[in-house]
């Protein structure tokens, strides 16, 4: 009988790279639900969670994070979800997204090859959070203090790894110029 042994969405991707300073590494794997407050109930679901549901950002919340996903829509990464039956969808996503960290004093200048967001931090500052895209694959891209998370499906995770990488090497290659 075969010895099956489960694979992360970043697996066998060669990862973490550094190019050029900037360092590209997988997220751990953490549990990941969506929430999508039911017409009317958005209050009762942001008591239940203890915090407001802000559009366009990520917030702490029970050892996790809450982050803004998408119109009415929010992803609880690493804390297991209050009940909200009848308040809200709740639905398991944590086999279906694959999330890389980039990080390096060049983060933001790679990520701006590939994203149409102003990602300077005096308007994109920590835990801000723009659903957008990333090339052609719909991405999540979350500010944080040393750099930024990036979310993809994970269908499209070997895709975001080229793009970013791609773009990280010829970020690297214009500062070998200068």
């Amino acid at each position: 009988m075969a010895d099956l042994a489960p694979l992360g969405p970043m697996d066998g991707l060669g990862l973490p790279v550094e190019i050029g300073g900037v360092i590209l590494a997988p997220l751990p794997s953490a549990p990941m639900v969506s929430i999508a407050p039911f017409r009317g109930r958005e209050a009762e679901v942001a008591a239940a969670l203890g915090t407001p549901l802000e559009t366009g950002t990520a917030t702490d919340i029970g050892g996790g994070r809450l982050v803004w996903a998408g119109l009415g829509l929010w992803f609880l990464i690493g804390a297991p979800a209050p009940d909200l039956a009848g308040r809200a969808a709740v639905t398991d996503q944590g086999d279906g997204w694959a999330g890389l960290r980039v990080t390096g004093a060049a983060a933001g200048d790679v990520l701006a090859r590939l994203v149409p967001v102003e990602l300077d931090p005096a308007t994109f500052a920590p835990w801000r959070v723009a659903r957008t895209l990333l090339g052609h694959v719909m991405a999540l891209v979350i500010a944080r203090p040393e750099g930024y998370d990036v979310m993809v499906m994970r269908s499209f995770a070997g895709t975001a790894v080229e793009e970013i990488t791609h773009a990280a090497r010829a970020v690297a290659a214009r500062a070998a110029l200068d």
